[in-house]
């Protein structure tokens, strides 16, 4: 996968994780909630390929801009450090969200809950 498409793909998961910041999650349902963690998962594992390697550096460089593309403009800053946490920055966004409705926290913790590796991030 070409550099450029990855970069795009971050920025895709930089939106969803501003949209989990404003009333936008009023309307998220379980398909809504279960792509977000995807994208965010996405971002993990590409976290696992840039770390540590010699063009960690372009990569964050690259990400931290991205941010400021956001429609609207959002306070979300990236690097490749927290796409590390993806997942969890993502849920932690939607739970201090007061627009978040009570229903989709549910489906959120079912979500999660199914799947073992993520769980630890429910006893945060």
């Amino acid at each position: 996968m070409s550099a450029v498409i990855i970069i795009k793909n971050i920025f895709e998961f930089a939106k969803i994780l501003s949209s989990a910041s404003r009333d936008d999650v009023e309307k998220w349902n379980k398909a809504s909630i279960q792509n977000a963690l995807n994208w965010s998962e996405y971002c993990e594992e590409i976290y696992k390929h840039v770390i540590g390697q010699d063009f960690e550096d372009d990569v964050n460089q690259k990400v931290n801009q991205l941010t400021l593309f956001l429609e609207p403009v959002s306070c979300i800053r990236l690097s490749t450090e927290s796409l590390g946490k993806a997942k969890y920055l993502l849920v932690e966004t939607l739970l201090s969200n007061p627009k978040f409705p009570l229903s989709s926290k549910f489906i959120l913790r079912d979500i999660i809950q199914e799947k073992s590796e993520c769980a630890w991030i429910l006893r945060k």
